[in-house]
């Protein structure tokens, strides 16, 4: 009996310690890091037609996220989705979520955070308070996200009649971009989204009454913004601003209906991918 009992009990630990070898190396289900998912979002954001499922994965996204940092980078997005599906009214309330949250994080993401609050509060009508929000907000990181806070304050400088300023604004962000793609050359597509920028700031400032300094950054913007929209005519993002430039340029004095045909056959179509998407309609 005595043999049985250590017997028995040297089984009993010979299966204890499988038993918690097998739990030590049975591997775990894969989790993604929510870093990896963020280009996958990018992707999904600019893309027609594929609001719900961008509006599902950034809930999944935000139920596991923990930190701060990114608690807001995912309100921050949703804050987008919400301005390009449904207009600056509807994406107030989560953009202020998503502020109060980045005030928490990282002076980054605070920034990029109150930049979307700036440019919702300057298409609801409220571009007194996007500029002050801008003034409020932690430095801009030298490069791209400084160009990038640099066209949100002339968006709202003009919503002020304040063009003389934003045209110095969209000059200032156009030089720091061409400092950013020496050293990223991968950022040679913003080129096209500066010089509309500058293109539909000078159409304001241009004294000329032919607007010649206007119509030549918008064309400038149309011959890299085609190429783009050629190479990737799946990718909406790129349709759009082509046909935001065209818009801009049916609007200067001495356009012969080319420019405003172009743009009303790519709003069209643009609509016709996604006819409910706010970011669609009014072009």
């Amino acid at each position: 009996m005595r043999f049985l009992s250590y017997f028995i009990v040297a089984v009993a630990a010979m299966t204890l310690g499988n038993l918690t070898m097998w739990a030590v190396l049975r591997q775990r289900p894969a989790a993604v890091p929510l870093v990896e998912l963020l280009p996958v979002e990018t992707e999904l954001g600019e893309q027609a037609g594929a609001g719900d499922a961008d509006r599902k994965l950034l809930d999944a996204m935000l139920a596991v996220a923990r930190l701060p940092d990114e608690r807001a980078e995912v309100l921050r997005r949703s804050c987008g989705l919400q301005l390009n599906l449904r207009g600056p009214h509807d994406a107030i309330a989560v953009c202020a979520q998503a502020l109060v949250v980045a005030r928490t994080a990282d002076p980054i993401t605070h920034h990029r955070t109150g930049r979307r609050m700036a440019k919702v509060l300057t298409g609801a009508g409220d571009a007194a308070g996007a500029l002050a929000l801008l003034d409020s907000l932690p430095r801009a990181q030298e490069g791209l996200e400084s160009v990038l806070t640099g066209w949100v304050r002339a968006e709202a400088l003009r919503g002020l009649k304040r063009a003389p300023e934003a045209l110095e604004s969209v000059q200032r962000a156009s030089v720091e971009l061409q400092a950013a793609v020496r050293a990223n050359p991968a950022l040679r597509e913003y080129t096209a989204i500066a010089d509309y920028e500058l293109g539909r700031t000078l159409a304001l400032t241009d004294p000329s009454a032919d607007r010649a300094t206007a119509r030549t950054a918008l064309n400038r913007a149309l011959v890299l913004q085609r190429q783009l929209d050629a190479q990737n005519p799946e990718y909406a993002e790129y349709r759009l601003f082509l046909t935001k430039i065209f818009r801009e340029l049916s609007r200067l004095p001495g356009d012969n209906g080319y420019a405003a045909h172009e743009a009303d056959t790519l709003a069209a179509e643009l609509s016709a991918r996604d006819p409910q998407r706010w970011e669609y309609q009014g072009l």
